[in-house]
């Protein structure tokens, strides 16, 4: 129960922060000017990397 529940908070967090990396990604195509966004989604890509990883090694372990 606890890994399905992990799981599920993996799988939101994750796809929360990549839909606003590429909104972000988005944005920092048309302005140029705005370097400070491109290295938020650089932190974002990090940080999504970290959370489908961490979503596989779940359902690695659950899967027996």
């Amino acid at each position: 129960m606890i890994f399905s529940t992990l799981e599920h908070i993996l799988t939101h967090i994750s796809f929360s922060i990549i839909s606003i990396v590429i909104t972000i990604f988005l944005i920092s195509l048309s302005v140029d000017e705005i370097v400070g966004l491109y290295d938020s989604s650089e932190k974002g890509m990090i940080a999504t990397f970290l959370c489908i990883t961490g979503l596989l090694v779940t359902r690695w372990i659950y899967s027996g």
